[in-house]
């Protein structure tokens, strides 16, 4: 028998036995019937899987070893894949780049050239665009280690032949940006941003600008000049998303509440082709939180429904609720 001081008794129950069976279960993707979802598993030195369930065939690992979904940007995480039918593009963590695993194969591509210093480009928060031709994301830059990193909203390319092109550089001069995503006509560009000292649950600026692709092989995107749809130092904006019907959904804190608000299809056109300011329409005001602080990438806590409808998480007194208006 071994006698020691109270609180020194040798264990086998370990902290590190009790997480290594704690699997963690990240970002959702619905692509067709499939359902693809992302899993940090402590038990392979946290590497991040992407897991596909299709119907009837149960549920299976997509990345190969020595792969892992994981990002690097704000150093938070977040927003490392995105789906557009059975491809993938995704951020890998051991050298941040961009990668796609196209439906059919098991070997991923790489789609951003080698920076010249280890983990100088990274990647999160992207779409791609609906013919799949890119992917519009953040990129953080470090040029040096003495240097504040540069965000900017990059285009890259998705299919290309011979090596990686260099991102095509959308938005820059921002301390911060979020959220890139394309309407579903593919031409109007709209993303949140922010800068320093603010904090994103401080006060950013929901932003639009006109996209367009010239649809050659080089592949080339230009965009026109920013709009400020809302937002400001006293308002928080966060996860802007598109309806179907090209109208601009985002969360504001206008009323000292994350609420949802929509702008029109219509008046997204006029800011963006005459600069006439857009009104917001608050949709189903309560007063509970339907966003939550900008700590990472790609939070999503409401969805538009084929139908219209929209599929809405709200916090109010502790509890998460969950509804359709």
């Amino acid at each position: 028998m071994t006698t020691a001081p109270f609180g020194s008794w040798s264990s086998p129950i370990t902290a590190d036995l009790i997480v290594s069976k704690s699997v963690s279960i990240g970002e959702v993707f619905v692509g067709g019937d499939d359902v693809w979802w992302s899993e940090a598993r402590p038990e392979e030195g946290g590497r991040v899987q992407l897991v596909r369930h299709r119907p009837g065939g149960g549920a299976i690992d997509v990345l190969p070893e020595g792969f892992g979904a994981r990002t690097r940007v704000h150093e938070y995480g977040g927003g490392a894949w995105w789906l557009h039918g059975s491809d993938v593009v995704f951020v890998n963590w051991s050298d941040q780049r961009l990668y796609r695993l196209a439906a059919g194969t098991s070997t991923p591509t790489p789609l951003t050239p080698e920076p010249a210093d280890r983990h100088g480009d990274r990647y999160a928060d992207g779409r791609f665009t609906a013919d799949g031709r890119w992917v519009v994301c953040v990129r953080e830059r470090h040029e040096s280690t003495d240097a504040e990193p540069i965000n900017e909203i990059v285009a890259v390319r998705v299919h290309h032949n011979g090596e990686p092109a260099e991102p095509i550089v959308l938005v820059s001069g921002s301390d911060f940006v979020a959220a890139p995503r394309v309407n579903p006509s593919g031409n109007v560009l709209t993303w949140f941003r922010w800068n320093h000292p603010d904090m994103p649950w401080d006060g950013t600026e929901l932003c639009v600008a006109s996209m367009y692709d010239d649809q050659s092989d080089d592949g080339q995107i230009v965009v026109g000049d920013t709009r400020v749809v809302a937002g400001g130092r006293d308002e928080s904006i966060t996860q802007p998303e598109w309806a179907p019907d090209g109208s601009l959904l985002f969360i504001s804190d206008r009323t000292d509440w994350w609420n949802l608000y929509q702008v029109s299809a219509e008046a997204v056109h006029e800011l963006v082709a005459n600069g006439v300011a857009a009104d917001a329409t608050p949709i189903a005001p309560v007063d509970a939180e339907i966003g939550v602080p900008q700590w990472v990438f790609d939070n999503s806590r409401y969805a538009v429904l084929a139908d219209g409808r929209i599929l809405v998480a709200w916090f109010k007194l502790g509890i998460d609720h969950l509804g359709v208006i």
